[in-house]
């Protein structure tokens, strides 16, 4: 009962955030913060996934212009002035980062680097278009962590969500060449898939094991707002979650250490690569199109690209924003703190949140600052409620209140880059918008 009330006052809290499109507010970067860079192109659309992506067929024109938006957007926050804070973290995320070349990546890493000192640099990698050459590249570039979405080991269930499929030896050499080279590894799971039964998964969880990359990630699947599935999951959310916690013991036979909801790493103390954490509970700011930043006063998300471009030449950041509640940080905060596991009840939360903290351990939920077991299963709920109930606006426009406004604006910045905007563009088709010109209806990432 606690897990449904805590559930619906997360759904309650997040799904009344609006957010109104306009010009990006000035808020200085303070405290520990992570930088988020969005590399919104894919190969093709996963059948999985709710974040904004383009074809990147249709952008290979276009790519040098984004990557020199993406520099221009940096320059305009850090030429600002006033940022105090200090990056713990870069990751790269999309969409597809690896459909850009390491030298573009490099020039958005380098511009990053060259006005703040980052000790972290990660990027999220589609196994299927990255080669030993490439990871050797991002190596020189100063990446230290790489994600790889697998999904899973069996091919029939990667075919039926229009993935690009890896061969296991390639991923393998992917994975060994990549630890060789001082690169740690991380290989991203899926449960719920089409087809995926409980048989599968359990075999996609050994397969991933005997890779021996430092850190799996298992995810249970995600619906975002304003985002239809186009699939019928094989599994149902408890079941997904209860195969979580069975993986487990498979894991702890191979010597990964648990460090999240769905995160294990190897050995007791290892580090980890863990962007959901971020979007649950982390202060970031994000650049590029479709970008997610939380910082200062604000919930902000950037546009899409043909928006996002325009804005930049016009010499400005147009942004949808939000203001952020105290109320609903506070749900954020012990929300994050669920994700690693743990509850540890802050003196500044509002008496009603404190006292929640109180009965689930009460109920059993926790002991001491640790969840058992029954608590582990509320994580899951939690930590998947926090990523779909908070409304993204490009795919959810309900929650933009002048998403008029929007569209007049992208629709003057299609027609004056008309090239890669002749088809419906992959947010459209995801999102069963209006066949309207220009009417669309979606963070890391």
């Amino acid at each position: 009962m606690l897990t449904r009330i805590f559930t619906r006052m997360m759904q309650r809290g997040l799904s009344k955030t609006v957010y109104r499109f306009a010009d990006a507010p000035e808020d200085a970067l303070t405290g520990q913060y992570g930088i988020y860079v969005n590399v919104p192109f894919c190969p093709t659309r996963c059948a999985f996934c709710p974040f904004y992506a383009e074809p990147a067929h249709r952008y290979r024109d276009e790519m040098e212009e984004y990557v020199g938006a993406v520099l221009q957007e940096i320059d305009a926050v850090y030429s600002s002035g006033g940022h105090t804070g200090r990056p713990e973290w870069l990751y790269v995320g999309g969409g597809t980062p690896n459909t850009l070349t390491v030298p573009m990546l490099k020039r958005i890493t380098d511009a990053l680097r060259a006005r703040v000192s980052i000790p972290v640099m990660g990027i999220e990698l589609l196994p299927a278009l990255a080669s030993v050459e490439y990871l050797h590249g991002l190596k020189e570039a100063g990446f230290s962590k790489i994600s790889m979405g697998v999904q899973s080991a069996a091919e029939d269930v990667v075919r039926r969500t229009g993935r690009t499929i890896q061969t296991s030896d390639h991923l393998a050499e992917l994975v060994r060449a990549a630890r060789d080279i001082g690169l740690w590894v991380s290989v991203d799971l899926m449960i719920g898939l089409a087809d995926q039964t409980a048989d599968i998964f359990q075999r996609d969880v050994q397969a991933t094991c005997a890779l021996g990359p430092d850190q799996i990630t298992i995810y249970p699947l995600i619906q975002v707002r304003g985002v239809p599935l186009r699939f019928t999951p094989a599994l149902q959310p408890a079941e997904q979650y209860r195969l979580i916690e069975d993986a487990a013991d498979t894991l702890t036979q191979f010597g990964y250490t648990r460090r999240t909801a769905w995160s294990y790493a190897l050995g007791p103390a290892g580090d980890l690569y863990d962007l959901s954490g971020s979007e649950i509970g982390a202060t970031y700011i994000g650049f590029g199109a479709g970008a997610y930043s939380v910082y200062g006063a604000w919930r902000m998300m950037n546009p899409e690209i043909a928006p996002y471009l325009l804005a930049l030449r016009e010499g400005r950041r147009k942004a949808f924003i939000s203001r952020r509640p105290r109320r609903g940080e506070a749900l954020r905060d012990l929300s994050r703190m669920i994700y690693h596991l743990r509850i540890r009840p802050r003196p500044d939360w509002p008496l009603s949140l404190r006292a929640l903290a109180w009965m689930l351990r009460i109920a059993g939920y926790s002991r001491g600052d640790s969840l058992t077991l029954r608590g582990r299963f509320m994580a899951h709920e939690i930590s998947k409620t926090v990523m779909e109930a908070l409304p993204f606006p490009i795919q959810d426009p309900s929650s933009v209140e002048n998403y008029a406004e929007y569209e007049d604006y992208r629709q003057r910045a299609r027609q004056a880059q008309p090239t890669a905007f002749s088809a419906p563009t992959c947010a459209s088709a995801m999102a069963g918008a209006p066949s309207s010109p220009g009417a669309t209806s979606p963070g890391a990432r």
